[in-house]
């Protein structure tokens, strides 16, 4: 090990362009120290070789050129985890130990040591789990690979992190959560902790955002479903592409005040555009212009509202004291739902595009 570091001393001071003395000026040692260490006469100490891995901005690891083999480190990844499942934690912790000792600032060994105590700390509401949890999670943090397969980790630690807290300071979980709570993920987390600890207020202002943003959604996820389908066009396509339509609808009806709301004539409207376009696909030509009357129909009304009001202000268990101002359909509906049915053509195989000329010409003898 002795010779394989002197040599990596040597080899990343001079990567740096640094003399032996401006090495030991940086580290606060003399240049007699820095001389022994790359002779192979003395070692570092353990607080100095996390500050020469510091200052060469690389791993302990590769400092020590330790063989870290992926399969490896999975290896003692998996291991650990297997026996967290069957309740072993003082198995696991003499393992990850061990592994932490030799590879102190390997994210993956840190993670899964994080994960023992996170685990253990479940069972024990142990206050020294709990501790040990959060010192290896923000040092974890520190090390996470500039790599696309590591982009979720930050994220899931600092959730962690927020739930640790969460039972002794619950002021400091939702601050936490509250940090990355990414277009409203952590809503639902936030509105339990919040409504658990009697701030019922933010509970049903943060629980209202959830079950809005779930629903919109739901409505956006039918109309992706329903587009995919008429894309594939098998037979068994067609009707249930049709009874995704109806479900949505019905979903609408149910989380809006009243049958004659904002946020119904928004959404089904498109609903109905849908369908009109399945049923021309199925050369149903009756239920088409059926279709693409109503859809016609709620434009015009909509259009003809003095109030329009907000995008959900209509939905049930609203308590957010602000709304989402933006309408894909714009100022002008029945142009809004027109710009939509041409962007089919954007979506849809030529085969099907005969089919969506025919939804639009029946909407522009509705429209002129």
């Amino acid at each position: 090990m002795e010779l394989v570091l002197k040599d990596n001393i040597k080899k990343y001071r001079k990567e740096m362009g640094l003399t032996q003395e401006e090495l030991a000026e940086a580290l606060g040692v003399t240049t007699g120290a820095v001389s022994k260490w790359e002779n192979g006469n003395n070692v570092p100490d353990v607080m100095t070789l996390m500050e020469l891995a510091d200052f060469f901005n690389i791993s302990m690891d590769v400092l020590f050129s330790f063989d870290l083999s992926s399969k490896k480190i999975d290896d003692i990844e998996n291991e650990v985890m297997e026996l967290c499942q069957v309740y072993k934690f003082e198995e696991a912790i003499g393992k990850i130990q061990s592994a932490l000792g030799r590879y102190p600032q390997n994210f993956k060994i840190l993670n899964a040591g994080a994960n023992v105590y996170y685990f253990k700390w479940f069972t024990t509401r142990d206050i020294d789990d709990k501790n040990k949890a959060l010192g290896l999670y923000n040092k974890a943090l520190k090390f996470i690979p500039d790599d696309e397969n590591f982009s979720q980790c930050e994220y899931l630690i600092k959730v962690r992190i927020a739930s640790l807290y969460g039972k002794d300071d619950y002021e400091k979980a939702i601050n936490e959560l509250e940090k990355i709570n990414y277009d409203g993920v952590n809503d639902y987390t936030i509105s339990e902790l919040c409504a658990r600890y009697g701030d019922v207020d933010k509970a049903l202002l943060h629980g209202s955002s959830c079950f809005i943003v779930s629903v919109s959604r739901i409505f956006n996820a039918c109309i992706s479903m329903t587009i995919a389908l008429m894309i594939r066009a098998k037979a068994k396509d067609y009707a249930e592409a049709l009874d995704i339509m109806d479900t949505s609808n019905k979903i609408i009806e149910l989380v809006c005040v009243g049958s004659d709301t904002n946020t119904i004539y928004r959404l089904k409207m498109i609903n109905y555009t849908l369908k009109a376009f399945i049923y021309g696909c199925m050369n149903d030509e009756e239920n088409m212009k059926k279709y693409i009357h109503k859809a016609f129909k709620y434009a015009s009304e909509f259009d003809d509202f003095k109030e329009k009001g907000k995008l959900f202000a209509d939905v049930k268990f609203n308590h957010l004291d602000s709304d989402f101002g933006f309408d894909i359909l714009g100022a002008d509906v029945k142009n809004g739902l027109y710009d939509l049915i041409k962007q089919l053509y954007d979506y849809m195989p030529k085969n099907k595009h005969k089919y969506v000329k025919k939804v639009q010409a029946e909407y522009e003898l509705l429209y002129k």
